[in-house]
Parts: structure tokens; C-alpha cells; sequence
């Protein structure tokens, strides 16, 4: 027995509409909250930067700390705070040089939950160093507005 045109549509677009529905509604439950959930920081801290670098590099933590804070403190109703303690979410800057290669990796992590909300590294050459902080700030400034 053959089917008419339109049952084979009906049931192709219902064979589609049973596969794809679940995959969405699975996709929305487990990816949204991390969407969303950055949303609500209000206050961050900024952990000391882990550095690992050769030793003639080391003057770099305080000017990987200081830009930090500079970017984050022009986020509009976003409060700083030197310590950790009470935060929503904290920042958790790594600079790492290996043969004239720095490579900054951002992290903010939720305070409440240790899940990682931003996760991005920037890398570029040591010369091309203040060039690279300028993009990873702007761009860590537009991950907590």
C-alpha cells in the first residue's frame, strides 16, 4: 500500500520534529544557565597573578594586576574589592612566557558554584605585549557588563 504525498510529509516532519525537539530541549537545559548565570556579578576580586616566567619577567605581575583592576574598575555598577572573600565571581589572571611568546589566560569564576564563567587566553609576542592586555581588558570589561 503506497501513502499520499502529504502523509509522507506528515510523517517525515514528525520523524524530524521527535529527533530534533529532544536535542533542543536538552541543549537549552544544560547550556543556558551558563549564558546566563555571569549575569548576576555584582562584585568581583581579582586573585595576585600566577606567573610563569623566566626571572627577568617577574616585574610583570604588578602590571598584569594593575591594568586588571584599572579595566574593571571603569565596568559601570560593578564593585572591586581587594579581597575574596563575599564576591559573586573572582578573576584568575595566568601569564606564562615561553621563548618571547607571553600568553595571558583570563578566568572568571563564579564564587558560589567554582564553575568557570570566561575562559580565554590572549597570546602574542613579548614585544607585542601591552597590545595584547589592551584587548584581553576590553575584552574582560565587556564579560562582566
Amino acid at each position: 500500500m503506497s501513502q499520499t504525498p502529504s502523509a509522507s510529509r506528515a510523517t517525515s516532519a514528525l520523524t524530524v520534529v521527535l529527533i530534533v525537539l529532544p536535542l533542543v530541549i536538552t541543549a537549552v537545559i544544560k547550556y543556558l544557565p551558563a549564558l546566563t548565570e555571569h549575569q548576576n556579578i555584582s562584585s568581583v576580586g581579582i586573585m595576585n597573578p600566577r606567573l610563569i616566567v623566566p626571572k627577568e619577567f617577574l616585574y610583570l605581575e604588578s602590571d598584569v594586576a594593575r591594568r586588571l583592576r584599572a579595566a574593571v574598575a571603569e565596568v559601570p555598577g560593578l564593585q572591586l574589592r581587594e579581597t575574596n572573600e563575599g564576591v559573586d565571581a573572582f578573576i584568575e589572571p595566568t601569564l606564562t612566557i615561553d621563548a618571547g611568546i607571553v600568553q595571558l589566560n583570563l578566568r572568571i569564576i563564579q564564587a558560589s558554584t567554582k564553575r568557570v564563567v570566561f575562559n580565554t587566553p590572549y597570546q602574542s609576542s613579548i614585544d607585542n605585549y601591552p597590545n595584547m592586555m589592551n584587548a584581553a581588558c576590553a575584552a574582560l570589561k565587556r564579560a562582566l557588563k
